[in-house]
């Protein structure tokens, strides 16, 4: 038979067997012809079957992945290596991409490389453990042809040697006592770490308070929790009735050895008291008279009776009557920030009866209680405990003199009544932890039914003063600060003008009478000889108008008996206007 005859006969017994169903398509078979003893190789063709496994050649296994360590220490990591050929173990050349699955990575628990390109047949992905315990089982998957073929593998990962926990946070750090009316439940998270640092899944670990004063506690069955595939594992704490700071100790349920505490978490009332708010300016004589735009920052601290912070996102609330001020900041960290900008209006002679120019007063006001002594020290105002700060409405001071102008002197009306109220408008105390008898029967009926008393149960009511039905009031603080001038105007007051001699100058802004802005350099010099005095006018409010001091308002410089005139004052101020003026000796 010829060669081209014998080629058509393999042909045609090619074209009965695919007719007639021969071969099976999920089986590996040899895609290669021959035909006068030599070999057709089909792979890399479009017509080829086309299986993932490992090896290749006559080693080449289907359905199975090629890992280079199957067991892992934890934490540890290995290659995955997947090969794509044909029944005969010829490597398919043709791109294809590789996608790599495990069990522990569909939950987080691991990581490996996914899509991969396969190059030259073979694609290779690192799989690490990254909180997987146990047999993981690895797929590898790829379409050739409309095919798609599948290869798995096992990687045995040992557990954890578990290395340490670590305190991750308690939300809110701050919770009210009992009945106050803050939240009363924090959540304090742990986090189980191995010898790596990696997070540990599934582990059991046990909390306790360090302190149960005033009832204090873990919630009944959130003493013991189980970590999630983060790590993460946590208890809530309940507040009690007496303000204390707690911290909660996790321990390892398989080790207790392995443990950790908490920061410290509050217990507290949170509501700033009258005496616990101040409020401070960073500049208190900013370059703000002759010019717009010069921001100064003014900051609030505010604490609760017992002097522990508000808590973060309390607001406070501001108005002035001399530039412009941010109306309101929250307290974040202990504190709470806004600018105030110089810009009109800014405050003439005699705007409010006895108000100075160029002086303004900054009000800041938030929710709050009123100050009492706690003479028992029980934490409430009860019986013996009668000194309070009664306290009136809060107004802004425009003329610094301690007293509200009936209708200059703006007042923040707590009660929106329209009308200013006075301290003896309400005489009572307003605050949440004041316990007369109603607020000490109230808590008896409670403890009587099997609720949470608050805490006024078991103290003696007090009688004077008496409890008022509001128990809030607009806290307060304010603060004086100046516009000051760019122009001086520079006055001799006293002493020789001449050798020898040692002058005292008046120094102070030509509209105003106020002192320089903060930063202001002031300096002489002579035409012949040197004056070795110089001044840096302080950061203050110091009232010029009703008070004289030296390095304030009042500036002396010493003249060598050398000297030769004329002598200049040099007023420098820190937006760089200079102002100069001579004197003969």
């Amino acid at each position: 038979m010829s060669g081209l005859a014998r080629l058509l006969t393999a042909f045609s017994l090619m074209l009965l067997l695919a007719a007639c169903g021969g071969g099976d398509p999920d089986v590996p078979w040899d895609s290669s012809t021959t035909v006068d003893g030599d070999t057709i190789d089909d792979a890399g063709t479009a017509g080829a079957d086309i299986f993932i496994g490992s090896g290749s050649g006559d080693s080449f296994e289907a359905g199975v992945l090629d890992i280079a360590v199957s067991s892992l220490a934890a934490g540890g990591q290995t290659t995955v290596t997947a090969t794509l050929a044909d029944s005969a173990g010829n490597l398919f050349q043709e791109e294809t991409v590789v996608s790599f699955n495990t069990d522990c990575f569909s939950i987080g628990l691991a990581s490996i490389d996914t899509p991969v390109d396969a190059s030259g047949g073979v694609a290779t992905a690192t799989y690490i453990a990254e909180g997987c315990s146990g047999e993981d089982t690895v797929r590898a998957t790829a379409t050739v042809n409309s095919d798609t073929s599948t290869a798995t593998g096992t990687i045995n990962v040992q557990p954890a040697e578990i290395g340490s926990m670590e305190f991750v946070s308690a939300v809110p750090e701050l919770i009210g006592l009992r009945g106050v009316g803050l939240t009363e439940v924090s959540r304090v998270s742990f986090r189980v770490l191995d010898q790596n640092g990696n997070p540990v899944p599934q582990q059991r670990v046990n909390f306790s308070l360090s302190t149960d004063v005033g009832g204090a506690n873990i919630p009944v069955g959130a003493d013991t929790a189980v970590s999630d595939i983060n790590g993460l594992v946590g208890t809530d704490v309940k507040s009690g009735t007496i303000p204390t700071a707690v911290r909660v100790t996790a321990s390892l349920d398989a080790n207790p050895l392995i443990s950790t505490q908490s920061d410290g978490l509050i217990i507290s009332t949170g509501i700033s008291d009258q005496n616990s708010m101040s409020l401070a300016s960073v500049i208190l004589n900013p370059e703000g008279w002759d010019l717009d735009g010069t921001e100064v920052e003014l900051v609030v601290h505010a604490a609760d009776h017992f002097n522990n912070p508000v808590p973060d996102g309390t607001s406070v609330y501001f108005t002035t009557e001399g530039g412009q001020v941010q109306s309101q900041c929250q307290f974040e960290d202990g504190d709470c920030i806004v600018i105030w900008t110089s810009s009109n209006p800014r405050p003439q002679e005699n705007d409010v009866p006895g108000g100075l120019a160029g002086r303004i007063t900054i009000l800041a006001s938030m929710l709050g209680e009123e100050s009492f002594v706690d003479a028992n020290g029980n934490g409430v105002l009860d019986a013996g405990d009668t000194a309070f700060a009664n306290i009136p409405e809060a107004f802004r001071d425009d003329n610094e003199d301690g007293e509200r102008h009936p209708s200059l002197e703006e007042f923040v009306d707590f009660n929106t009544n329209s009308i200013y109220d006075g301290a003896n408008s309400d005489p009572n105390y307003n605050g949440a932890l004041c316990c007369d008898s109603a607020a000490v029967t109230e808590a008896e009926s409670a403890v009587a039914s099997g609720e949470d008393p608050g805490v006024c149960f078991g103290v003696t009511p007090t009688t004077t003063p008496v409890c008022s039905e509001e128990k809030n009031i607009n806290v307060r603080a304010q603060i004086a600060m100046i516009m000051a001038e760019s122009s001086a105007t520079i006055t001799h007051l006293e002493g020789s003008l001449s050798a020898g001699g040692r002058p005292l100058f008046e120094i102070v802004g030509r509209d105003t009478g106020q002192i320089l802005p903060a930063g202001t350099t002031i300096s002489a010099e002579l035409f012949v000889g040197n004056i070795r005095d110089t001044y840096v006018v302080p950061n203050s409010n110091f009232n010029a108008r009703t008070d004289d001091e030296l390095g304030f308002d009042e500036f002396s410089f010493g003249i060598p008996t050398d000297a030769v005139g004329p002598m200049r004052i040099i007023v420098t101020t820190p937006a760089g206007y200079v102002n100069i003026r001579e004197f003969g000796l």
